[in-house]
């Protein structure tokens, strides 16, 4: 009977072991399980941030596209501005040339306006000379 109470406290022992150690295993499993979970709340947020950061991008890339757009059409009309800029002012240095022209042209018509006045009035003081003269020998 000892021995077999020696087999049974053996066996009771190496039962006892294999408990703890199944125990620590499942204790183990309980953790890995925890770890597991975890992991997958990870990765589920990392997932819904990550879909935000490509909605975000996306977002961002639409804006950028259109302020790129607007920015060549503002190019496109400072373009047209600076070229309606540079045709006004060849306009202004024509019209310029020709207010310029026109006023050589006036001061010289003015001139020979003032020249034939002169040469009227210097007419009439000759007539009337004559006139006077003829005056006189009328009455002589």
């Amino acid at each position: 009977m000892a021995q077999k109470n020696t087999k049974l406290e053996q066996k009771v022992q190496l039962l006892e072991g294999e408990l703890k150690a199944a125990s620590s295993q499942g204790d183990d499993l309980v953790v890995l399980k925890a770890k597991a979970l975890q992991l997958l709340e990870r990765q589920k947020g990392e997932k819904e941030l990550r879909m935000q950061a490509e909605s975000a991008t996306k977002l961002a890339n639409r804006k950028v596209l259109a302020l790129s757009q607007h920015v060549e059409k503002l190019m496109l009309h400072l373009k047209h501005e600076a070229a309606a800029k540079a045709k006004a002012h060849d306009a202004c240095g024509r019209a310029a040339q020709e207010v310029s022209l026109l006023k050589a042209r006036n001061a010289a018509l003015l001139r020979r306006a003032s020249a034939r006045d002169v040469v009227i009035v210097e007419l009439k003081e000759g007539a009337k000379i004559l006139e006077d003269q003829l005056r006189l020998m009328d009455e002589k």
